[in-house]
């Protein structure tokens, strides 16, 4: 990776292969960053990334930079460029400002509840012995009824053939 025609970046936080660009992605935080710099350091993030990333972009940091000059905001607060849908890459209309995920010691200060639908969730209630054999009881009913109907239909029609 060539960094020669890089120009705005510190002499001590210039990306090289070794350092990986995520480290220092984050060292760039620590200090007051022009715009440019900091689109051109996003730049090098999104073409090392396994992403894909648009042709027009691929081939030209200025036209990346002139493309997302308006959405970048004024100080990097770290924030960094990622592709909205994955399968689609980093292209014009398919990208954003993140923030990184922190992890926060202890717990939060607020009290998270959570949704009331989540919540009414209850354990099914079981039947009792005696309501299921009810339940078997009725269901033995039901069936010889039918059966002394379907037997009651069958010897009319036996009837009315003599």
């Amino acid at each position: 990776m060539a960094t020669a025609g890089l120009t705005g970046f510190p002499p001590h936080a210039k990306p090289t292969p070794k350092g990986g660009l995520d480290n220092v992605h984050f060292t760039f935080f620590s200090f007051a960053m022009h715009k440019e710099t900091f689109l051109r350091l996003q730049y090098l993030r999104m073409i090392n990334s396994d992403e894909f990333v648009v042709e027009q972009w691929r081939s030209s940091m200025s036209r990346f930079i002139s493309d997302l000059w308006e959405r970048t905001p004024t100080s990097p607060g770290r924030r960094f460029l990622q592709p909205l849908d994955l399968s689609l890459g980093f292209s014009p209309d398919n990208v954003e400002w993140q923030f990184p995920k922190v992890k926060r010691k202890g717990g939060s200060r607020a009290p998270v509840q959570a949704d009331p639908k989540r919540v009414v969730k209850k354990a099914p209630v079981r039947p009792t012995k005696a309501e299921i054999k009810a339940t078997k009881d009725a269901a033995k009913d039901r069936r010889r009824k039918a059966i002394a109907e379907e037997y009651l239909n069958w010897e009319q029609k036996r009837a009315a053939r003599r």
